[in-house]
């Protein structure tokens, strides 16, 4: 009959540290292929949003999908982008809920822009902005402004 708790296992502190490290380390960075978004900007009371973001996709095959949140009580939020790819053509579609507004075709040496004013629904007012590769595209860059009306 046992009286005590069972024979304890001892890890070495560095190696539990080491772990959580290596955790964190792959917590922190996205895959290869997401589109990754990083905004700054003004948002006075939901009401006055303008931002300015940065896309970025390091490698992709298939069509991947940046979305920019608006928090905005606005019905319309007008949007350009720019964007450019190191290697590869891919086609740059601007969306919002109601569908494609604008879409152009990138590759290295043919940066892309574009533009259009997009309804916004209460429930579901992001923009998105859809990559298409034809094959693989390596280094997506692009920076996208918008502002709510």
């Amino acid at each position: 009959m046992r009286t005590g708790p069972g024979p304890s296992i001892e890890i070495p502190r560095a190696c539990l540290g080491a772990a959580f490290a290596a955790l964190m380390a792959s917590a922190c960075s996205p895959p290869p292929h997401a589109a990754v978004v990083a905004c700054t900007g003004t948002n006075v009371m939901d009401y006055h949003v303008e931002k300015d973001c940065t896309v970025t996709v390091e490698r992709f095959k298939q069509s991947t999908t940046a979305t920019i949140q608006t928090d905005t009580r606005k019905r319309k939020a007008v949007v350009t982008g720019q964007f450019t790819v190191r290697e590869g053509t891919v086609r740059v579609e601007l969306r919002s809920s109601a569908g494609s507004a604008a879409e152009a075709v990138i590759s290295p040496g043919n940066p892309g822009t574009v533009e259009g004013t997009l309804p916004l629904r209460r429930h579901n007012n992001d923009i998105h902005i859809r990559f298409h590769p034809e094959g693989e595209a390596v280094g997506v860059e692009g920076s996208v402004h918008f502002e709510a009306r």
